[in-house]
This record gives structure tokens, C-alpha cells and sequence, in this order.
């Protein structure tokens, strides 16, 4: 189920995987058993992968007091989606980048999958 970042305010994140550049899927796991996806639905013409990550990746497992996403770009072509995590820890920045040849979407979504 598709789902804003901002859903995580509030939880504790228990585990980080595939938080790393080229990555195409990072999936943050909360102490209460939830889990959440930040991916792309692939189709033919078009790579979105996480670009850069801005921050500690190990200020992500505490509580978090905010979560938001900003994009950026042409969205017919090329866009930069950032998701902005603060946690009592610190603040981390993912940065998305997606380009197609125009006809496909390069969005970001976060999917609730547990």
C-alpha cells in the first residue's frame, strides 16, 4: 500500500537495508513490526537509483521526529527526489535521481509492506 514518508514520524526505525548509491529499493524497518519501501516501479526506458546519501546512516535508527520528501527537476525527463529523515540522532538526506527519454515516470514512492 503506497503511503507518504511522514507516516514514519513518530516510530523507531529497528533496520536499514539497501541505503547505499545505485541502490534501486531501501526498505526501513520500525520497532513495532511495520516496514516501508522507498522504491521505483521499473519500466523499459528509464533508471531511477538512490544517487547520493547525505548524513549518518546510523542516526536513522532512532525515533523519528520528522520524515519528508521534495523533488526537483523536469519531471518529463530527468528528477531528483530527496527524502528528508530527522530522528533524535541527526538528519539524513537520500537523494533519487530518475531520467527517462520523457514518456516514462521517474517518481519515487514509499510503500508501507508490513
Amino acid at each position: 500500500m503506497k503511503c507518504d514518508i511522514s507516516e514514519l514520524k513518530g516510530k523507531t526505525i529497528a533496520n536499514v537495508k539497501g541505503l547505499s548509491v545505485e541502490s534501486d529499493v531501501v526498505t526501513l524497518t520500525c520497532t513495532d513490526g511495520t516496514a516501508y519501501q522507498m522504491y521505483h516501479d521499473r519500466d523499459c526506458c528509464e533508471n531511477v537509483s538512490v544517487e547520493d546519501v547525505c548524513g549518518d546512516v546510523d542516526d536513522l535508527l532512532s525515533t523519528v521526529v520528522s520524515a519528508r520528501c521534495e523533488t526537483s527537476g523536469d519531471s518529463n525527463y530527468e528528477r531528483w527526489t530527496f527524502y528528508i529523515i530527522q530522528t533524535l540522532k541527526g538528519a539524513v538526506t537520500i537523494r533519487w535521481y530518475g531520467e527517462s527519454n520523457g514518456y516514462y515516470s521517474v517518481a519515487v514512492d514509499v510503500q508501507q509492506i508490513a
